[in-house]
């Protein structure tokens, strides 16, 4: 299987975001047995504090840690889901936050590594006198006859200047006095301009912890947070997946995947709503096993959701390979104050924030993934119909697969020599042939989906 993808993502500012396991995996599938004790089963106040619980229980901080002389990178990114409860675009809405705080995150991880900067600021204050209009009101002004400037403006024209200054300005029932008082004296304008940007090909990060529910920061509103975690082992891993000759680092062995899942369902049983994205862990022999999660909202078609959250899923494997980013904002402040000769004054603020996160992922081909767990239900908090699927992958089931692929290559070379193998039309959307492969929730608690533990990376 051949699999692409293209994250980009930019906003402005100034503008301005229990179903049954029907498949079980094989019981070689397990998690490091030497993890730290799991989440509070009955949740977290916030996604801030379920965020605090993971990094306690691993003993990380966030940014660079070096644990036992090896170097893990963690980081996080949050944002707030602003589609209202019940709307048919809620799921969809959480999942691109979701996709936006996990790009936040790699960003910061990208700046971690290295980050350029480019930065200006300016001061101006001007005196004017009471009798000398600021610039915008010249032009009215000279407009005007020598009779009429020996008077004030006529009031339309200068209650339109005057509101350029002061915005709470009417000028209704202001006496011609009043209108000619009402003249800058002193303009003051700040002015700041900051530009970053950082790259970095981030291959073997992860999410290693997602937390969904309250904010802090943001009383009453639905957020989503994932923790990402990166260690030299994890892009060992990743190689390892795209390159056969490539060894993944083993680990110590722990229960198996399906023991893990039932784990995690005691502690939460809606963990699957709460989970997307990859995550790594440990099978019984020492291999690592990648897992990828994908939802999507549920139609009246089972089947097709499955194959949607199923290329989720796959593209969250084909993620954790490998994706360049690039990523760059832009911070323009602009502050202007203004005092008038009637002892009044008024500010404004032009400030303007840009950013744009690109990541893209080169074409893989995924050898020795499989289904191990599909989950169709509704989610706990916003009650919206969805449908989940894990992928796995493991260097046992890879080498597994291409052994199978060869003896059924053989067999075909030996059928179609014999006539007995049809030419089919490409299996790709449209006849376009696949390129070959290139190397308000304030009362529930936050709930944390499924985690992995950084310790064994």
């Amino acid at each position: 299987m051949v699999w692409t993808a293209d994250l980009a993502l930019s906003f402005s500012m100034a503008a301005l975001l229990v179903g049954a396991a029907i498949a079980a995996p094989p019981d070689h599938i397990a998690i490091t047995g030497g993890a730290p004790p799991p989440p509070a089963a009955r949740g977290f106040a916030t996604v801030e504090a379920c965020w605090k619980d993971w990094l306690a229980r691993e003993g990380y901080q966030e940014g660079k840690n070096d644990k036992d002389g090896r170097i893990v990178l963690v980081q996080h990114g949050q944002e707030i889901v602003g589609e209202p409860v019940g709307s048919p675009n809620w799921l969809t809405a959480r999942n691109a936050m979701m996709s936006y705080a996990e790009m936040t995150a790699r960003k910061a991880l990208a700046e971690t590594m290295s980050v350029t900067l480019k930065s200006s600021r300016t001061a101006a204050v001007q005196l004017l006198g009471g009798d000398d209009p600021p610039p915008a009101l010249r032009p009215a002004r000279e407009s005007l006859s020598l009779s009429d400037k020996a008077l004030t403006l006529a009031d339309k024209a200068l209650d339109a200047e005057i509101r350029k200054y002061d915005r709470n300005w009417t000028g209704s029932g202001a006496t011609d006095k009043e209108r000619q008082d009402k003249v800058a004296t002193l303009q003051v304008q700040l002015n700041s301009a900051i530009e970053s940007g950082t790259q970095l090909y981030a291959s073997g990060a992860f999410t290693a912890i997602q937390c969904e529910g309250p904010s802090a920061g943001d009383p009453g509103r639905y957020a989503v947070l994932a923790g990402l975690v990166w260690t030299p082992s994890l892009q060992q891993i990743a190689e390892a997946i795209w390159n056969p000759a490539a060894t993944a680092p083993s680990g110590e062995p722990g229960p198996s995947l399906h023991q893990r899942f039932a784990q995690i369902a005691a502690d939460n049983p809606d963990w699957l709503a709460y989970t997307t994205g990859a995550r790594v862990y440990t099978d019984e022999r020492g291999q690592r096993v990648v897992v990828g999660f994908g939802a999507v909202p549920r139609s009246s078609l089972m089947a097709a959701d499955k194959d949607r959250a199923r290329l989720l899923a796959l593209a969250a494997i084909q993620r954790f390979v490998g994706e360049k980013l690039v990523a760059g904002s832009s911070l323009k402040e602009r502050y202007e104050r203004r005092d008038f000769t009637d002892g009044s004054a008024t500010s404004f603020d032009n400030s303007a924030f840009a950013q744009k996160i690109t990541l893209v992922a080169k074409d893989l081909e995924l050898v020795g993934a499989a289904e191990v767990r599909s989950w169709r239900g509704e989610h706990p908090w916003s009650k919206a119909g969805m449908q989940t699927v894990a992928i796995a992958w493991s260097p046992a089931w890879a080498a597994d697969s291409r052994g199978t692929a060869e003896i059924l290559k053989s067999a075909e070379e030996r059928m179609k020599r014999g006539g007995g193998v049809p030419d089919v039309p490409s299996a790709a959307p449209g006849g376009t042939a696949v390129p070959a492969p290139g190397g308000s929730g304030a009362a529930v608690p936050a709930r944390p989906g499924a985690s992995s533990s950084g310790r064994d990376f």
